[in-house]
């Protein structure tokens, strides 16, 4: 049996994307207009900074990822460079995956990284993301939760007494500011806290499940 746990951090369109979120943010402003509507940010930076959960428009930055075959560690590595580049050693690295481990992976992680792959034409795995089931991902959110709601990394780490990888100076929120600051070392380590963070959680999960 061999597992993958991991995690992404994803960033805003690129520049050249710009000049079309603009037309689209002045379109979706009329809209709610229209409609007596408030979907969309009146502040074009904050909309702009929101394409980072979008994968029509965000970027994967980067990938860490623990693997792990019956019990035992046989690798561990933090992809951060092209992003064509990364999907390809990832759907690469996933061949003979049999279960894929995250926190929130099923409605987020994975999709954005298979759409991502469709949009820049990289061939991957598709990977079926039905809910109430815990194979091929098993997502310790929705094992938590019983796909009732949502909890954070950091609270269900707090719940379990496991370190929480938001002690290291940085969350999720500030990811596209450490870019900026071309803090890309900071952002992976806190990539890969959140992976081992992932993987003591299952541990714990799998331990207590009949």
């Amino acid at each position: 049996m061999t597992n993958l746990y991991f995690d992404i951090e994803t960033i805003p369109a690129g520049e050249e994307r710009i000049p079309f979120l603009k037309r689209l943010h002045e379109e979706k402003l009329a809209k709610d207009k229209e409609l007596g509507t408030n979907n969309t940010p009146q502040d074009f930076e904050l909309f702009y900074r929101k394409t980072a959960l979008n994968a029509a428009y965000g970027r994967v930055f980067c990938i860490a990822m623990i693997k792990e075959r019956d019990g035992i560690e046989i690798g561990k590595t933090t992809l951060c460079e092209d992003e064509k580049e990364m999907l390809r050693k990832f759907w690469g690295i996933c061949r003979d995956v049999n279960c894929f481990v995250g926190h929130g992976i099923r409605f987020f992680d994975i999709k954005f990284l298979m759409q991502r792959s469709i949009i820049l034409g990289i061939p991957h795995t598709a990977i079926p993301l039905k809910k109430f089931s815990d194979y091929p991902v098993y997502d310790i959110m929705d094992q938590w939760m019983s796909y009732d709601g949502t909890i954070s990394l950091h609270e269900l780490a707090h719940a379990l007494s496991i370190p929480s990888p938001k002690e290291g100076g940085i969350d999720g929120s500030q990811v596209y500011d450490f870019f900026l600051a071309n803090k890309h070392e900071d952002i992976c380590e806190y990539c890969m806290r959140d992976v081992e963070t992932v993987r003591s959680v299952y541990q714990v999960l799998k331990k207590y499940r009949q």
